[in-house]
């Protein structure tokens, strides 16, 4: 089996307790559905790798405002950020059956979306997603 590939009966022994998915490595469903049957929390490569692009977002801001952050201040502000995504995407996801951190990610995701367009009135009322 390839690296960075997880499928059926190819899970990880791991004994860690949660399995960040890399970005863009190739998982199958059924390789999420057994870490998942193990204990095993699968955090979602678009959340597991939104501290990279969070911190380039901070970057940008800074050198816009032409004031620069201590390393402490950008630490906060992006556990901060991280802490609410992690705790929206979960409560999400327990929130409906049988709904995984991927999914539930990606729902939190095309939410924001389609709350966007409807603000912007690129949405008709009746179109809900």
């Amino acid at each position: 089996m390839a690296q960075g590939r997880e499928g059926s009966g190819h899970a990880p022994c791991g004994a860690a307790g949660r399995w960040p998915r890399a970005s863009g490595a190739e998982a199958f469903a059924s390789g999420d559905r057994l870490l998942e049957e193990r204990g095993i929390l699968v955090v979602p490569d678009i959340l597991a790798n939104a501290g990279g692009v969070t911190v380039s977002y901070f970057e940008w801001v800074q050198n816009r405002m032409g004031y620069y952050w201590s390393e402490e201040e950008v630490n906060g502000r992006l556990e901060e950020r991280m802490t609410a995504a992690f705790q929206e995407v979960a409560a999400m996801a327990d929130a409906r059956t049988d709904t995984s951190m991927r999914l539930a990610a990606y729902m939190v995701a095309v939410g924001r979306l389609a709350e966007g367009l409807k603000a912007r009135g690129w949405l008709d009322e009746w179109c809900r997603i």
